[in-house]
């Protein structure tokens, strides 16, 4: 699996479970701005109810959530990491908070 069908699964996913997201960071800067190499995807998301447990689920086998829970100390905000397991490609997943300068990312 290439980084684009990893991500392409992810957000497959996350549209499945019905849970709101955004493209951030490299990967969004490839389509709308300079493209530069990355190593991960980074996504702001809401997850609402939807527990981690249903996305790993829809995920399936070659994908695995660090139960670790990050925090994200610039932004204040919760972080996960989900790593492809054959190419070790990592999507950070950005909690969306209600900060007023972050719901402006809705």
């Amino acid at each position: 699996m290439d980084l684009v069908e990893i991500v392409a699964r992810v957000l497959q996913s996350l549209n499945e479970l019905r849970v709101p997201y955004m493209i951030v960071g490299s990967l969004s800067s490839n389509f709308y701005g300079e493209p530069r190499m990355t190593k991960d995807a980074d996504l702001v998301v809401q997850l609402g109810d939807t527990p981690l447990s249903s996305l790993l689920e829809k995920l399936g086998t070659a994908f695995q959530i660090d139960r670790q829970l990050g925090f994200e100390t610039v932004t204040g905000t919760t972080r996960y990491h989900i790593r492809h397991t054959e190419s070790e490609f990592l999507v950070e997943l950005f909690e969306l908070t209600s900060d007023p300068h972050r719901s402006e990312e809705r």
